[in-house]
């Protein structure tokens, strides 16, 4: 259902153009399998089977994802999104402990245009994540001062705090609005 979800919000998104960014445009089948593989680093660690009090940090997942993808021979694509699918786009993330953010790998010259895909999808699957986690609550550990907000003020609280690409704004909110969860189709 998570990950159903997750495709729900990104479908939408998808359709950003992704010219103005200078890399080649994310496809359905593309998120679809983002939102299908960004998380399989909890399978891979045995997450879901772990007593909660036995269960490694949560921020592993991201790496045992990415080493299971990378091994198993899937695209880049989808190794990168489970490596970076929790990163801030201003600040730290779960690797990223000195504070720069996607932003900074994004805008580094050196990096190629795949990996700036990667990282863009890899960033919307983050706000599709958080959306998610905000209107299902299946996440314990949320601040409890994000509990009483709306989805509209939760949106604005993770932007005042540099988890969402502020140049994306009106478009999460846009799609934030109208979301019917589940509904979405399977691309083929």
């Amino acid at each position: 259902v998570h990950a159903r979800n997750i495709f729900a919000v990104l479908e939408p998104q998808i359709r950003l153009d992704s010219s103005e960014f200078g890399i080649e445009r994310i496809s359905e089948s593309e998120a679809y399998y983002a939102a299908l593989l960004h998380d399989i680093g909890k399978l891979v660690n045995g997450h879901y089977l772990t007593p909660p009090s036995q269960r490694q940090p949560k921020q592993r997942h991201v790496a045992d994802g990415f080493n299971y993808l990378t091994h198993q021979g899937y695209p880049e694509l989808f190794s990168l999104v489970a490596l970076y699918h929790h990163e801030s786009w201003e600040y730290k993330g779960y690797l990223n402990q000195d504070g720069q953010g996607l932003k900074a790998l994004f805008n580094d010259p050196q990096i190629s245009s795949q990996i700036k895909k990667a990282i863009l999808l890899s960033h919307i699957v983050k706000i599709a994540d958080e959306i998610d986690d905000h209107l299902v609550k299946r996440d314990p550990n949320k601040p409890k001062t994000t509990d009483n907000l709306t989805l509209t003020e939760y949106i604005k609280y993770l932007i005042t705090k540099g988890e969402i690409k502020p140049e994306w704004t009106e478009i999460v909110m846009n799609y934030a609005a109208s979301l019917s969860f589940g509904q979405s189709s399977v691309p083929h």
